[in-house]
């Protein structure tokens, strides 16, 4: 077993990698965690009595990583992880790079609509529930799938509309009402 391999769970060895200092079987030829390849050639271990951290080389003009300041890159102090050079720069750290999404969410405004417009409250909760329903449909539309809740707002904004022409109809009615007593 080398210095770099353990047992690991269930007896199986592991080692640990140089870059992110998480534990990979030891017959691994790429971290799973950082991508890091096995394959290349390490950098031999420091002398008995040296330190084991390499100094820092800055990249060649026009590599990548060249513009980072002397210290960027290197390992900190961890006495846990078992290094031998520098921490290479993000970009040149090889593996797959994946978009991560973040997942999508319900508009505020959408369910705000859609209560208001089933509880009427006096017909002002109507009126909110178009203004909620408009603007909470607007939202959705420009937020490029990471907001929900379209239905919700087009439910607010019809039970809106039913409400406020529900007034409207009272308001007739009452009017023709009053119209018709008045001759009296």
């Amino acid at each position: 077993m080398s210095d770099q391999t353990a047992p690991g769970p269930g007896g199986s060895e592991t080692k640990r990698c140089p870059i992110c200092a998480e534990q990979v079987k030891a017959a691994a030829l790429i971290c799973r965690f950082c991508g890091h390849d096995f394959r290349q050639v390490a950098a031999a271990p420091p002398a008995a009595g040296a330190s084991a951290q390499a100094p820092y080389q800055a990249p060649a003009a026009g590599a990548p990583g060249a513009q980072q300041p002397a210290d960027w890159g290197q390992w900190g102090s961890a006495q846990s992880v078992q290094t031998y050079g520098a921490l290479p720069a993000p970009a040149n750290v090889p593996g797959p790079s994946y978009p991560v999404r973040s997942t999508a969410h319900t508009n505020g405004y959408a369910i705000a609509s859609m209560v208001l417009g089933i509880l009427w409250v006096y017909w002002i909760g109507s009126i909110l529930a178009l203004v909620f329903g408009y603007v909470a449909k607007g939202q959705i539309d420009r937020s490029g799938g990471m907001e929900t809740g379209r239905g919700m707002a087009i439910a607010g904004i019809v039970l809106g509309w039913v409400g406020v022409g529900l007034f409207v109809l009272f308001v007739i009615i009452g009017i023709a009402v009053r119209s018709g007593h008045a001759g009296y």
